[in-house]
C-alpha cells in the first residue's frame, strides 16, 4: 500500500510542484491522506484529481470545533469533504462540528496516537515531595494557562509544597510570567520555555499530574503522552478532552473555574494512582497498534477487492529479501509535503 502524506500548505502551486517531484521519484500513490481541510485537504483534493486517486481528510483544526470560520472558507471545506473518500475526525466533538459544516454525517472518529514506547515510565518512582504539577502546551489565549496559574496560585495558599512547571512558548509568555508576580507565586512556578521533546518526558517523569485548562482542545496529546508516562491528569471538558479522562485516570472541570479546578488540584494531592494500570489504559486506546489497525482499515477499503491483501503480501516479501539497515530511511520525503508508507 502506497500512501502519500499531506500537510499544511497555503499555495496551492508549491503542493502541486511537490506532488509531481513525489510522483517522478516514487511512482503514483495508491491514494492520498491529507491533514486538516484547510490548507492541506485543498491541495489534497486538486492533486486527487489530477493523480485520479482517492483521499482521506484528517481533521484537528480547532477553528472547526468552534465553527469559527468565514463563509469562503466553509465553502472550500465542504467541497474538500464532500469529495473526499473519508473524513476523519480525532473526536467525537470534532465530528459534530464537521457534520454541522458539511449538512451531513460525513465523519468518523480516529483518536490521534501515542508513541507509548518512547513515553513510557520513568526508571524510578517518582516523588511526591514537592508535589509538581505541569503544563505542557502553546501559550495562546485558547489554552488558558493564565487560569492554571491562578488555580494554583489558590492551593499553594494551603499546599505549600506544591510546585507548577510550565513548559510552552507563545504570545502570552510576558503576561504569564508578570501573572505570578500579581498573584505572588513566582517563586515557585518556573516557565521552561520551548524544550526539546526529551526533555518534556524527562519533565513528565518528575511531576506528579498534568493539568490542561484550555477553553478548546480537539482532542488532547498532552493528555495521552502524560497517561503513558504513568502520570495522571487534570483536564478541563472543551472537546477532546471529555473522550481521554476517565475517572480512574484523573479528573474533569468546566472551562473557566479557577475555583474548581484549584479543588481537583487539592484532591489529586490526595489521591493514589497506580502508573502502571494508568499507562495501559491509554496504550490500549491509543497506542499505534489499535490507531494503526483502524487507518488500515480505512486505507484498504478504498482499494479495489483483494488489492490490499495483495499488497500486503508482496510487502511482507520484499521486507523479508531485504530489510533496511538500523535507523535508514526506507523512503525518503519530500521535504515539508509528504511521506510514504
Amino acid at each position: 500500500m502506497h500512501i502519500l502524506l499531506m500537510q499544511s500548505s497555503r499555495s496551492r502551486l508549491l503542493a502541486q510542484r511537490r506532488v509531481r517531484s513525489y510522483v517522478a521519484r516514487y511512482g503514483v500513490p495508491d491514494l492520498i491522506h491529507a491533514h486538516g481541510s484547510m490548507w492541506g485537504g485543498y491541495a489534497a483534493m486538486l492533486c486527487a484529481r489530477d493523480l485520479r486517486r482517492p483521499y482521506v481528510i484528517t481533521e484537528d483544526a480547532e477553528s472547526i470545533l468552534t465553527l469559527d470560520i468565514s463563509r469562503g472558507d466553509r465553502r472550500r471545506i465542504v467541497d474538500v469533504y464532500r469529495q473526499a473518500k473519508r473524513v476523519i475526525a480525532v473526536s467525537d466533538a470534532l465530528k459534530a462540528s464537521i457534520d454541522c459544516i458539511a449538512g451531513a454525517q460525513i465523519a468518523e472518529v480516529v483518536p490521534n496516537t501515542v508513541d507509548s514506547e518512547y513515553f513510557h515510565l520513568p526508571c524510578a518512582p517518582r516523588q511526591s515531595r514537592p508535589f509538581v504539577f505541569l503544563s505542557v502546551s502553546d501559550l495562546s489565549p485558547s489554552k488558558r494557562v493564565d487560569l492554571s496559574i491562578r488555580a494554583f496560585a489558590r492551593l499553594h495558599a494551603s499546599e505549600p509544597h506544591a510546585r507548577l512547571v510550565v513548559i510552552g512558548s507563545g504570545k502570552e509568555s510576558s503576561r504569564l510570567r508578570e501573572l505570578t508576580h500579581t498573584l505572588g507565586v513566582p517563586d515557585v512556578i518556573e516557565f521552561t520555555g520551548a524544550i526539546p521533546r526529551a526533555a518534556v518526558r524527562q519533565r513528565m517523569w518528575d511531576a506528579n499530574a498534568l493539568v490542561l485548562s484550555s477553553d478548546v482542545e480537539t482532542f488532547g496529546v498532552a493528555l495521552i503522552e502524560a497517561l503513558s508516562t504513568g502520570l495522571p491528569v487534570i483536564a478541563t471538558r472543551c472537546g477532546g478532552p471529555e473522550e481521554i479522562v476517565t475517572p480512574d485516570l484523573g479528573t474533569l472541570v468546566e472551562c473557566n473555574d479557577a475555583a474548581g479546578l484549584a479543588r481537583a488540584m487539592g484532591d489529586m494531592l490526595r489521591r493514589d494512582f497506580d502508573a502502571a494500570e494508568l499507562r495501559s489504559s491509554v496504550t490500549r486506546r491509543f497506542g499505534y497498534a489499535e490507531v494503526g489497525k483502524r487507518l488500515c482499515e480505512i486505507y484498504e477499503s478504498l482499494l479495489p477487492a483483494g488489492e490490499g491483501a495483495a499488497k500486503r503480501r508482496m510487502r511482507g516479501e520484499q521486507s523479508r529479501e531485504s530489510r533496511p539497515s538500523p535507523g535508514a530511511s526506507r523512503h525518503p520525503l519530500p521535504v515539508g509535503e509528504g511521506a510514504a508508507s
